[in-house]
């Protein structure tokens, strides 16, 4: 998950936020992948502890609150950004979410031809049995 801290297009920072490592450390990669794309390495914060995304939610806040941020641009998956926002509306209200899922047609992910692959259906089920875990945890 990315947040960032101004708005749409003219994000002044970028928190990159994630705590997964398989081979490499999810948050790097992603610091990496921005640089690359022209994001400068100055702008990128790192929030590498979180777990799932209601710790990338509470790490998150504790940034913007550091920084006295009230605003972001909330970039995530198109399945996953309910979720995302759900959780920040209940967990950081103070904070104003601006929803930004990256584009379906720019995402090997979501491109197909005839119907939904057996990836994207566990994607959706995944999402779907997230929510209703955060809710039964009282996240959302």
């Amino acid at each position: 998950m990315a947040e960032h801290a101004k708005s749409a297009g003219n994000a002044l920072y970028v928190i990159v936020s994630s705590g997964y490592t398989f081979a490499f450390q999810e948050a790097q990669m992603m610091k990496d992948l921005a640089v690359v794309h022209g994001v400068p390495a100055s702008a990128i914060l790192l929030e590498t502890k979180a777990a799932n995304t209601f710790e990338n939610v509470i790490f998150v806040r504790d940034i913007l609150r550091q920084k006295g941020w009230r605003q972001i641009l909330l970039v995530s998956s198109p399945y996953h950004m309910r979720r995302a926002v759900w959780t920040f509306r209940r967990a950081a209200p103070e904070i104003t979410v601006i929803p930004s899922p990256i584009s379906i047609s720019q995402s090997q992910f979501y491109h197909h031809g005839h119907g939904a692959s057996l990836e994207q259906i566990r994607g959706i089920l995944h999402e779907y049995l997230g929510l209703a875990y955060y809710r039964w945890k009282g996240w959302l």
